[in-house]
């Protein structure tokens, strides 16, 4: 809509609809004659800062990732405040549900529940001094353990005071009925559960039985600790019958997304330069594509150093920005180079310092509104 507006101003009035403010294009003016009369200057100045921000950036790229979540979290009072009612609410367990802290598995069936829930068990208590789980429990784990072994015990008892009923005293008889087990012993089953027990293992449409429920021991793990989150969600995950069990709870989502970008990352990243250079190459041949790819490099090595200077981590929110700075970051150069190339009587001169005072400051002018965009975020709780 622009080119067709700016021909309606100029036939009604010369400059009518682009004006050329003093205060935007005369500092960039200024900048493009120190380029002109200075160039070796005003590169070394460049280069100088380029080998300033080497060794930081090095630094910063060993250890790019934010691992420690304490620094993710909201400096709003007020959250607190509403996490607290959270829970007297009894809506504390978020991460997971009514049968576990910190996670929940389904089962296909009722009867894999437990075999499940064994394997998880007994993966973890493998690791040693680096297990994590406290309790892995499904239905079938509340009821009393060895209930055949128990009831035989019990038979026994009550038949061994039975046969010595005649060698006993009225008294003593009552005394020792009141130990005696009853006759009506029997194995407890799932139906003798409290109604709460059941319920809590029981989804919407009436399945009763597939839910694992998970409890980590928090003496064992750090939950604001990224590393640590990871580890906890290896123990969530096993091999049993077949397949890939994963439990599904705040630690295994976040443990994923953070598995996701060291993995995929770096991939994500060359394939954005990749894609990059491939289109500066076909826009500006071999001998341009370098030049536009250098300032863009430049950029990466200055960006790294402020990174590192401030102690700002990459994490599974601002890592999408990485990639998106490959491509904006390269449009800028290739903006000044693409007026540079075309006109060839500004490649020397006061040509160029007009090209940098006119397609600099509009470049400059792009840059900020993106930079004032990212700020406003800065205000988000």
């Amino acid at each position: 809509l622009v080119p067709p507006l700016v021909i309606f101003g100029e036939r009604i009035r010369e400059g009518l609809l682009t004006p050329r403010p003093a205060f935007v294009r005369t500092p960039f003016l200024w900048l493009g004659r120190m380029l002109v009369r200075r160039p070796k200057t005003m590169a070394g100045l460049a280069f100088i800062l380029v080998a300033v921000s080497i060794r930081p950036t090095l630094s910063y790229v060993k250890d790019p990732l934010e691992y420690n979540f304490n620094n993710l979290l909201t400096r709003d009072p007020s959250a607190d405040r509403r996490w607290n009612i959270m829970y007297e609410l009894g809506l504390g367990n978020v991460g997971a549900g009514y049968i576990g802290r910190d996670g929940v598995l389904l089962a296909d069936t009722a009867a894999q529940a437990e075999v499940i829930r064994k394997a998880l068990w007994d993966a973890d208590q493998a690791r040693g001094e680096k297990r994590v789980l406290k309790e892995v429990r499904t239905l079938g784990s509340i009821l009393p353990q060895d209930q055949d072994e128990k009831l035989l015990q019990l038979r026994r008892l009550r038949e061994k005071i039975d046969r010595h009923r005649k060698l006993m005293s009225t008294e003593e008889w009552q005394e020792v009925t009141a130990f005696r087990p009853p006759d009506t012993l029997r194995r407890i089953g799932i139906p003798d559960l409290p109604r709460r027990v059941r319920e809590s293992f029981t989804e919407v449409d009436g399945t009763i039985g597939r839910l694992i429920g998970i409890d980590a021991d928090t003496a064992r793990f750090n939950e604001n600790d990224g590393r640590e989150l990871i580890r906890l969600s290896k123990s969530m995950e096993v091999q049993a019958l077949g397949r890939t069990w994963v439990a599904a709870s705040t630690s295994t989502v976040f443990a994923g997304m953070l598995s996701a970008i060291i993995s995929d990352g770096p991939k994500v990243t060359l394939a954005a330069l990749g894609g990059v250079t491939l289109l500066l190459t076909l826009a500006f041949g071999l001998r341009g594509a370098p030049l536009v790819l250098s300032s863009l490099l430049v950029g990466l090595l200055w960006l790294g150093a402020l990174l590192g200077a401030f102690s700002l981590k990459l994490n599974f929110v601002n890592f999408v920005a990485l990639s998106i700075t490959l491509g904006v970051g390269a449009d800028y150069a290739a903006n000044i180079y693409a007026r540079v190339k075309s006109e060839p009587q500004s490649s020397h001169g006061e040509g160029l310092a007009e090209v940098i005072a006119d397609t600099g400051s509009a470049v400059a002018l792009c840059s900020l509104t993106t930079v004032i965009g990212y700020s406003s975020l800065l205000l988000s709780r």
